[in-house]
């Protein structure tokens, strides 16, 4: 089951990709996402 994320914020990025950072029981992540790795909201089926 997953974990209720509050919301991300981009703390870095470059013409390729951003760094997203966000909070879950009680850590902070910071994952590097690459543009080709994205898909809109209304893509995902």
């Amino acid at each position: 089951m997953g974990t209720s994320v509050g919301s991300a914020q981009i703390v870095r990025s470059t013409p390729l990709a951003a760094v997203v950072e966000f909070r879950a029981e009680e850590k902070t992540f910071r994952c590097w996402v690459w543009g080709n790795a994205v898909a809109l909201a209304d893509e995902v089926s």
